[in-house]
């Protein structure tokens, strides 16, 4: 509750115009999605999207994850590449 008031006074009166983010916490649930793979993404695929990731760049690492993975494909740099290049 603290963070909520400290971020209304710093935007102005309730203007929550921008979320809240953690932006490590999101590093470590993609990290996680990279390490643990499809046994990760199904677990958590009900409960998060990449509009849940308040950073611009979780978001699209979170989609080209996604997209690897629901092609039941390994997670690796070449594969995210490819799939950078196809949203």
């Amino acid at each position: 509750m603290v963070n909520f008031i400290v971020a209304t006074d710093v935007l102005g009166k309730n203007n929550m115009s921008e979320k809240l983010c953690d932006v490590g916490a999101e590093r470590a649930v993609l990290a996680s999605l990279v390490q643990y793979g499809l046994d990760a993404y199904v677990n958590v695929s009900d409960l998060i999207s990449h509009e849940t990731f308040g950073n611009t760049n979780n978001q699209i690492l979170f989609q080209c994850i996604s997209k690897i993975l629901s092609n039941e494909q390994h997670v690796d740099i070449t594969a995210l590449l490819s799939a950078a290049s196809q949203l």
